[in-house]
């Protein structure tokens, strides 16, 4: 395998992986050597997903993550640390969208809710991940990686979905 794509002995936690990008990229980085911490609200489709990489010889851990709680997020970056004894990758991966509508008849519940997820579910992630990847870069000289997934929405303007477009903004930013 080349080198740049073994991640044998990294531990990578990745939210929203029970389906999609999230799940996609676990099975890869299954396959290429990396223990797994997965995080997603679906159990059902997360307990499936560890199952199967588990089957194929992946360590992994899966939990219940709902990124808009900060101490879910924390116990995610707790779980990668007990079993695994460190954090290299972090995909902050989880999000939400709204239904098409114009902003002025876009209920407040749901836009608290898409920013709830998608922008404090990233800002809640990173204030978990980051310290344990500075901390082991001072004692290791070991560096870390976070992808923050956003969207296309993200760096254009997104007609109907302005609540979603201004998260993934926030998350670009």
């Amino acid at each position: 395998m080349d080198p740049i794509l073994d991640f044998t002995g990294k531990t990578a936690l990745i939210t929203g992986a029970a389906s999609g990008f999230g799940k996609l990229l676990a099975e890869e980085l299954g396959k290429r050597g990396a223990a797994l911490v997965l995080g997603d609200i679906n159990m059902d489709a997360l307990n499936t997903q560890a199952e199967a990489l588990a089957d194929q010889g992946v360590k992994v851990a899966a939990l219940r993550c709902d990124v808009s709680s900060e101490a879910d997020c924390k116990a995610m970056v707790e779980t990668a640390l007990a079993q695994f004894g460190h954090l290299d990758m972090a995909v902050n991966n989880a999000g939400i969208a709204h239904d098409m509508m114009p902003l002025p008849k876009t209920p407040v519940d749901v836009a608290k809710k898409i920013i709830d997820v998608d922008l404090m579910g990233v800002f809640y992630a990173m204030r978990a991940q980051l310290p344990v990847m500075e901390q082991r870069f001072r004692e290791t000289g070991e560096s870390g990686s976070i992808i923050n997934v956003a969207s296309v929405a993200g760096v254009v303007a997104a007609p109907m979905l302005a609540i979603y477009a201004a998260a993934k903004h926030g998350v670009v930013g």
